[in-house]
């Protein structure tokens, strides 16, 4: 006799109810033949279970778009009845954005629309007809998406991206931007661009590769932020990628006499084949030894830092003295240093004022005097 058992998944961001039918096949009867075997078949198929319940929804799936032919006198009507007005405000320059439903006015904004126009942008979120709105406010340079959560019952703007293109001539002539893309599981809904960014309401206008940040909100929390460990993580690339193909590196050795009473060494890893560069010095001295190396794009720009100390307990021509090590890894950003420990964990961040400042310092003087062929 056999029994089929129905395992129910409830997706509760999607608001759609998904039924999975899961042939956990048992025996009722006195079992037949080989009974550990039919036992490992029922361990076997009760662990397929649990990883494909842990496991379900949270792949990242890429949103599709809706198409908007018009927005026609610069109003939207989606399913549900939702309603989208735009109306300017008291200054030309800035415009009332009102979300109704049912005729009531659910939530009000005010956003800069700019001199060149805007588009609306928008992403079905599920089979609920749940939509994910951005106004791309166009600027010659520059773009700012204020983002809303459309469901059934009701709105909320989740943020706001204040980006620009890191290209030249990015202009209105780009826009709408092909490159934007929404992705979304059942715990947040991620917002990133297949190109190079510009974070214009930071510090310092930091630059980022397209793969190097994305922009989250977590369903849970509410939370609206910007994920840059991906940067950390394209670091840590760099060191595992060296470590790999040291050998296809050439390597160019300079003598430091003057550094310290023991003296010391820095070398220069270099390839046509790679797009970074390493600079590893070493420092000798009575109580110890450091090596701090860097891991350097083609302009010498920090990507990532390792400091590598070694502390004797009394100088080193005295016997059996011992050694104490510990490792540091910093990572860089236009506005901060990410600090980890020897095990690649963070531990604090720095501002790029502080660390940054000290380790650019100590390069230079090693480096100063040297004439590098990238």
């Amino acid at each position: 006799m056999r029994k089929s058992a129905k395992i129910l998944f409830v997706d509760t961001h999607c608001n759609m109810l998904k039924i999975y039918e899961i042939a956990c096949i048992y025996s009722l009867a006195p079992m037949q033949g080989n009974r550990s075997r039919t036992m490992k078949q029922q361990i076997i198929i009760f662990f397929f279970c649990l990883i494909l319940f842990n496991g379900f929804g949270q792949e990242l799936k890429s949103l599709k778009e809706v198409d908007l032919d018009s927005f026609e006198k610069a109003e939207l009507t989606l399913t549900q009845g939702w309603n989208i007005n735009i109306t300017p405000d008291k200054e030309w320059i800035f415009h009332k954005i009102q979300f109704s439903k049912d005729d009531k006015i659910q939530l009000t904004d005010s956003v800069d629309l700019a001199a060149d126009g805007f588009n609306i942008r928008l992403w079905e979120l599920n089979e609920s007809q749940d939509y994910i709105l951005a106004i791309e406010c166009i600027y010659e340079y520059v773009s700012y998406y204020p983002i809303y959560l459309i469901k059934h019952k009701d709105i909320t703007k989740i943020g706001a991206l204040n980006i620009r293109l890191d290209c030249e001539n990015c202009d209105a002539l780009n826009y709408p931007l092909s490159d934007f893309v929404v992705k979304a599981n059942t715990d947040f809904i991620e917002f990133s661009f297949l190109q190079d960014l510009v974070l214009m309401n930071q510090k310092g206008f930091p630059k980022f590769k397209h793969d190097e940040i994305q922009f989250i909100y977590e369903f849970e929390t509410e939370e609206f932020k910007i994920n840059m460990e991906s940067r950390e993580r394209n670091a840590f690339n760099l060191f595992q990628d060296f470590e790999l193909n040291k050998s296809k590196f050439t390597a160019d050795t300079f003598n430091l006499t003057d550094i310290s009473t023991e003296g010391g060494e820095l070398t220069v890893f270099h390839t046509s084949d790679r797009e970074y560069l390493v600079f590893d010095i070493w420092i000798f001295g009575e109580m110890g030894k450091k090596n701090t190396t860097y891991w350097t794009d083609k302009h010498f720009d920090f990507k990532l830092v390792r400091e590598w100390n070694f502390e004797y307990d009394r100088p080193m021509y005295i016997k059996d003295y011992k050694i104490t090590e510990t490792v540091r890894y910093f990572v860089h950003s236009d506005t901060s240093v990410a600090v980890y420990n020897q095990e690649k964990i963070k531990i604090e961040n720095h501002s790029q004022g502080e660390k940054g400042k000290e380790l650019k310092e100590f390069f230079n003087s090693i480096t100063s005097n040297i004439e590098i062929v990238k």
